[in-house]
């Protein structure tokens, strides 16, 4: 078996797939804004927090700092138009969640809306960020957390729970299991 030398960004996409998911904020204004973002993970069971890494020359990245507020919106399937439209222009100039036709709902415990129709939810309140190498990382505080039931009776359900993965930079897909019970991706 050879080996290949893997180099620059595709060190990350060694870590693929993951999910992609789609990070609501606001101004201070209340004014919402929405990006696609693939590097997140759970650094906290107690209290509960997750890190966000967001590269400081997107326009959701002053927001973050404005106001220490998001919603991690954890979509399927369904999104991949979504996802690939808030990730190729910026909200700087463009109303993202016109553009990716995506409906708000207010959240419960955020000003940054939820987005409609979006498999789960996290509330964020942002304690923390790092500056580390091109990318801030932000710890944040779940506030509040929630899942379609259907999709997540304690586990994605590979059926109602078809969250959108990140295989490699734009080329999404999904995690099937087999009928042996085996992790097909798709």
């Amino acid at each position: 078996m050879s080996m290949v030398n893997v180099t620059g960004r595709d060190i990350a996409a060694l870590l693929n797939p993951r999910p992609v998911v789609l990070i609501t904020c606001c101004d201070k204004a209340g004014h919402p804004n929405v990006l696609s973002v693939t590097w997140t993970m759970p650094v906290s069971h107690e209290p509960p927090i997750i890190a966000i890494s967001i590269a400081p020359s997107r326009h959701s990245h002053s927001l973050l700092l404005e106001t220490n507020e998001f919603v991690l919106n954890i979509v399927g399937q369904s999104f991949r138009n979504a996802v690939e439209t808030c990730g190729n222009c910026s909200g700087k100039s463009a109303d993202k969640f016109a553009e990716a036709a995506l409906q708000t709902q207010k959240s419960l415990c955020v000003r940054p809306p939820r987005i409609a129709g979006a498999l789960g939810y996290l509330e964020c309140h942002i304690e923390e960020r790092q500056a580390v190498g091109d990318h801030s990382l932000f710890l944040a505080h779940v506030l509040h957390a929630e899942a379609l039931e259907k999709a997540f009776p304690g586990v994605w359900d590979t059926e109602t729970g078809d969250v959108l993965l990140c295989r490699q930079r734009d080329q999404f897909g999904y995690c099937e299991i087999s009928e042996s019970g085996e992790a097909e991706r798709a």
